[in-house]
């Protein structure tokens, strides 16, 4: 009895405390027989990699349901919000997970709100968008293990062949393979700088980071005798990005990338920034294989992005080679048919 009232009160009462307004009206009001996504977990922090996935993210669920609401509850909110979400929730709508590279327990954090989803919605449809895994703790793997093999109608979305093999491998429930959910931004910025000069520099500062600082300050000296600019930032800023700052934002940085002919970076989505933004890109490996699994994957035919590491010799050959190569919008939307068709489900019903 003790239990069922603290379920109530969770459900009925104490969400409504932290949550912010805005959010909290919107799920009073929100009208539930309307087909709705719910897209948990956006970013709010500076990070633009997870920027780029929810922008793109919500361009994609409004061209493949068109006739859906799009509920976003940030990051912060989702757990605040399951037992509503549970009470509120229709056969016809549908739980959408933000996606990146942190299913495992490199990011524990993320990784446990993603479990506590899954567990208590399970009798729901939940896809979890493009994401890469990385498990090194047993026990971890376990109870993600066994969390998501009980789930009644999870799908697991992976964004490059070595994530999607660990999917295969770890996971009972059915799994599938697209991009990153950026690529679907290739060939659809407008307004690019003309004017090229430069290399922009993009190295990380975290666990992923593979190659100390030596190797890495010995790349920017190099870089230095070779042009006469060089840019060195991040893809991680250090404030936070509200949902109402992140479009102007993404803008900004792109632009500014796209002013340099070339970016050299170890980060995932720096990669894909050079891909969307057209800029040659030259890429080193990450910790985790992430980095090489998606440029096997989906770029080795794309002449102007490129993987370098030390042993494969001199860095100028590899800049070489990517300045040298012609540049042209890459259209990705047919790696995106599995995810398409799967959507395709709940269009169908509305």
């Amino acid at each position: 009895m003790i239990e069922k009232l603290k379920d109530w009160l969770k459900s009925h009462t104490l969400w409504r405390w932290a949550i912010r307004p805005t959010l909290r009206v919107q799920l009073e009001q929100l009208n539930t027989a309307k087909p709705t996504v719910f897209y948990l977990g956006l970013p709010e922090h500076g990070n633009l990699g997870d920027q780029a996935i929810a922008k793109a993210t919500e361009i994609y669920l409004q061209e493949q349901l068109p006739q859906h609401q799009v509920v976003r509850i940030p990051n912060y909110a989702v757990l605040p919000c399951i037992p509503l979400l549970k009470r509120i929730m229709q056969p016809n709508h549908l739980i959408v997970m933000h996606g990146g590279g942190n299913l495992g327990d490199l990011w524990p954090g993320a990784e446990s709100v993603r479990r506590a989803v899954v567990k208590r919605l399970k009798k729901w449809p939940i896809i979890q968008l493009p994401q890469s895994v990385f498990f090194i703790d047993k026990q971890e793997h376990t109870l993600s293990k066994k969390c998501y093999d009980d789930a009644d109608r999870l799908v697991l979305v992976a964004r490059e062949e070595q994530a999607h093999s660990a999917m295969q491998q770890a996971f009972t429930c059915p799994s599938m393979l697209v991009p990153d959910m950026v690529f679907t931004l290739s060939g659809r910025l407008k307004e690019l700088p003309i004017q090229r000069e430069g290399v922009m520099v993009l190295f990380r500062h975290d666990v992923e980071k593979l190659y100390n600082d030596n190797v890495r300050d010995g790349v920017i000296d190099q870089l230095g005798d070779l042009f006469d600019r060089v840019t060195v930032t991040d893809t991680v800023l250090p404030t936070g990005v509200s949902l109402d700052q992140r479009d102007d934002v993404l803008i900004r940085f792109w632009r500014q990338m796209a002013k340099h002919e070339l970016v050299v970076t170890d980060r995932l989505h720096g990669m894909i920034f050079g891909l969307i933004t057209q800029t040659p890109t030259v890429a080193l490996l990450n910790n985790n294989g992430k980095i090489i699994s998606t440029f096997e994957t989906w770029l080795q035919s794309v002449p102007w992005i490129k993987v370098w590491a030390p042993t494969d010799g001199p860095l100028e050959v590899a800049i070489v080679d990517v300045m040298r190569a012609p540049v042209a919008p890459v259209d990705f939307s047919h790696q995106f048919r599995p995810l398409n068709f799967y959507l395709a489900n709940f269009r169908d019903g509305e």
